[in-house]
């Protein structure tokens, strides 16, 4: 792993809270599996949102449950990788499905697959938003 890395393919910076407040602590199985998902689909998985703190994600107008908010251990449980195309769309979920993530979001509108793996929240389901 490079300097301080979540994964192999993963930096710490890529999943701090965008608002600059430092939260990054990212849940373990969570980045463990995402990296073997990036493995499968063989191409880069551009981070547009991992960890959120609770200010940052009011202000973006988050769910007040996301995924990507600290949950009782400090850690976050989600990511956004955004896509160019349709082809890359179909490799990027293709391989998170492959991985064993149970809990896929699309939106079209702003490019953007939502993956997380937090058990509190419906499974076996791909949604749009």
């Amino acid at each position: 792993m490079a300097v301080g890395d979540l994964s192999k393919n993963f930096s710490r910076s890529e999943f701090a809270c965008k608002c600059g407040c430092g939260t990054t602590k990212m849940n373990m199985p969570f980045m463990e599996r995402l990296q073997t998902a990036r493995e499968y689909a063989g191409i880069a998985f551009n981070i547009s949102s991992g960890g959120r703190c609770v200010i940052h994600n009011k202000r973006i107008e988050g769910k007040k449950d996301s995924a990507h908010l600290p949950d009782m251990d400090g850690e976050s449980h989600a990511a956004d990788i955004t896509f160019k195309n349709g082809f890359q769309l179909f490799i990027i979920v293709s391989a998170l499905l492959k991985a064993g993530f149970r809990r896929i979001g699309i939106n079209f509108k702003y490019k953007f697959v939502h993956v997380d793996n937090d058990s509190g929240k419906p499974q076996d389901t791909i949604f749009s938003y």
